[in-house]
């Protein structure tokens, strides 16, 4: 209901209904947020862009969350965030950039928060901004743990640039992933393991000698 809340006419039933929404959500448990994601992302894929928007803004507001909470549900979130940048009406677009900002404010690791602005142009012009992306995080040194909004931010730009048609895209791809797995907590790695995985086992086979040696590495 709160959710639908946010399609309604009136600006201030939208407003209380999206005010307690984010209150629900900034208190919820792990398992909470595992409840109500599922209905939070169906409610991304209605036709009224008002109620997309409300999802998106909620989507936003699991930034407020513990980092327990954050970490289970950034690995669903910031993939849909980043379809929703590239939405046909451009008040969920900007949106979607907002509440992609919110989840990039709560990384903690000094490295890649330094890097932020660049991963977020590519979720928001991904062929043009994705190989810089992958340049910059090629070329930064990292001393700290990378946490789980890091993870969030870094993998769906990764695995962009595994199914891009430049070699060195690639290459640079596969060198970061099989450096995420010492840089990242494993139980943080493991949800998105089986969507990476995939990505490697299609790219091992690729024409390229440089690329199968790399991600052949990586898969290791």
């Amino acid at each position: 209901p709160l959710l639908e809340g946010h399609a309604e006419t009136d600006k201030e039933v939208r407003q209380m209904a999206s005010a307690a929404a984010a209150s629900i959500v900034s208190r919820l448990s792990a398992h909470g947020v595992k409840k109500i994601l599922p209905t939070v992302l169906e409610a991304m894929d209605v036709h009224q862009w008002r109620a997309r928007q409300g999802a998106i803004r909620l989507m936003g507001s699991l930034a407020m969350c513990a980092p327990k909470q954050l970490a289970v549900c950034l690995p669903e979130v910031v993939p849909r965030l980043a379809m929703a940048v590239k939405d046909s009406h451009p008040k969920v677009k900007h949106s979607g950039a907002k509440a992609l900002e919110k989840i990039a404010a709560v990384v903690r690791n000094p490295e890649v928060s330094s890097v932020v602005p660049t991963l977020l142009a590519a979720y928001s012009e991904p062929t043009k901004c994705t190989e810089a992306a992958l340049d910059a995080l090629m070329t930064t040194s990292f001393v700290h743990r990378i946490d789980a909004p890091s993870l969030a931010l870094i993998i769906p730009v990764v695995l962009r640039g595994l199914r891009t048609t430049k070699t060195n895209a690639r290459t640079k791809s596969a060198r970061i992933m099989g450096s995420l797995c010492t840089l990242a907590s494993p139980s943080d790695l493991l949800p998105y393991m089986e969507h990476v995985m995939e990505e490697l086992r299609d790219t091992v086979s690729d024409s390229s000698p440089a690329v199968r040696s790399v991600v052949a590495h990586a898969i290791g």
